[in-house]
């Protein structure tokens, strides 16, 4: 049975970057997986983009693009642009990695380093054409994937697809706070003394948005530029009030293909005579609207039409306009509706879509 969940995003319009974050989440419960990987590739088969969802993965990025990525390892496995070419489906780490694979050079300098041992790869392909290769992984202390994990990720592949292959730059989804969080500590100098896994991997997307734009591979220089970017923000911080206050914060909200970022710059540690200040600067991402709504409608026993409907009205849709995208007429929207209200304890769609933004 495939996730109701995953054909939710598939059918909700968003951007392919923007859905790969909720469908990761989405595939490593559904197949019970450590982590996720997505590359994205052109009509030549060849990797153009990678999203991992290892809070390690910015630690090897770098490494990975200059050195093995688009490069053939006839050592370690097949190659990967002729593989992706000729093949569908998913198939088992076991089934696609020579013998040598975990002695070489990009396991020792990549995967190990993630705590990828086990994998499930997969073709992504949307009517024959290339979308991309998906990757589960599972550490080597857990189980290898059974045969039933490998044929649950190829029947969701089509789902997959239609996700991971839209380009919708211009969709008016508003983005919502979530409890992602990363942290940095900085000091005046500009000295970074301690950067959060998760504020790493949000650094990350920032940076790699740039990459995307310009059609090519993340470079150091484009990490550099946001931990720039927040040393600037330091800078307003310390120069705005003379006296320093321990409540004074500054922000700045970026939005790219990933989702937002707002990065908060506050004092830890007021500067004092003898003795410097210390900046603390967090970090939160926001997510589609109809995301957050998605997750939360799991709280309460809606049918999946009715999550639908939720998720459309999410999107500010009339109830007419909801059913000419749904193929029903409007009282049949406006049924379920009312079956919502109850489960809901509500009476209005925007008490509903007001609560299940709040779950």
């Amino acid at each position: 049975m495939k996730s109701q969940n995953l054909q939710h995003i598939s059918k909700m319009g968003l951007d392919k970057y923007l859905s790969v974050v909720p469908l990761s989440h989405e595939l490593i419960r559904y197949i019970p997986s450590f982590s996720f990987s997505f590359y994205w590739t052109n009509s030549n088969h060849e990797i153009v983009h990678v999203y991992d969802e290892s809070t390690t993965w910015p630690e090897v990025a770098i490494e990975y693009h200059a050195r093995f990525c688009n490069r053939y390892d006839d050592s370690a496995h097949p190659h990967l642009a002729q593989w992706h070419s000729k093949n569908s489906g998913a198939v088992h780490s076991r089934d696609f990695y020579f013998d040598t694979y975990y002695t070489s050079d990009s396991y020792k300098n990549v995967w190990s380093k993630l705590n990828y041992h086990h994998s499930l790869i997969a073709s992504v392909k949307k009517d024959d054409s290339p979308v991309g290769i998906l990757k589960l992984h599972r550490r080597r202390s857990e189980a290898p994937f059974s045969d039933e994990d490998k044929d649950k990720l190829s029947d969701a592949l089509p789902l997959i697809a239609d996700s991971l292959s839209l380009n919708n730059k211009n969709n008016s989804t508003p983005l919502v706070n979530t409890e992602v969080f990363g942290v940095l500590i900085a000091d005046q100098s500009g000295g970074i003394r301690y950067v959060s896994p998760n504020a790493n991997k949000l650094i990350y997307l920032c940076a790699s948005s740039t990459a995307i734009a310009g059609k090519r591979n993340i470079k150091a220089d484009d990490i550099d530029k946001i931990f720039t970017s927040i040393h600037r923000l330091c800078d307003r911080l310390n120069c705005k009030y003379e006296n320093h206050p321990v409540g004074a914060i500054e922000k700045e909200y970026i939005s790219n293909c990933w989702g937002g970022f707002t990065f908060i710059v506050s004092w830890l540690q007021v500067p004092e005579k003898y003795c410097d200040g210390i900046f603390c600067i967090n970090i939160q991402y926001h997510e589609p609207s109809c995301i957050k709504m998605l997750r939360n409608c799991e709280s309460y026993s809606l049918t999946f039409r009715q999550i639908q409907i939720c998720i459309l009205l999410s999107k500010s849709k009339t109830f007419d306009e909801i059913a000419n995208e749904l193929h029903v007429s409007s009282h049949t929207v406006i049924d379920h509706m009312k079956k919502v209200y109850n489960k809901l304890s509500v009476v209005s769609r925007s008490e509903v879509v007001q609560q299940l933004m709040l779950a």
